[in-house]
């Protein structure tokens, strides 16, 4: 299974990729759930794996969530 994610601007000539908090979830709770190793997971996302981990232990902090929650609020205010 493969994913995709939007490329959005750069810097410089960078171009950096945004990922939803609900991408980042879906990945971690993936590999949580016994749906593979975090190296596939990762390569089928077309991400690095060290980022994946990252994800994993701010999943494990609670951190996601609140990601989750701070971008619901900002959808709430840029629709008023």
């Amino acid at each position: 299974m493969t994913f995709e994610a939007p490329i959005l601007g750069g810097f410089m000539g960078r171009t950096y990729r945004h990922y939803s908090t609900d991408f980042k979830i879906m990945l971690v709770e993936r590999y949580l759930g016994g749906g593979g190793s975090i190296p596939r997971i990762a390569m089928d996302a077309g991400i690095e794996r060290s980022l994946l981990y990252f994800w994993l232990r701010k999943y494990e902090r609670g951190e996601l969530g609140i990601e989750a929650e701070y971008e619901a609020e900002q959808r709430e205010a840029d629709a008023k």
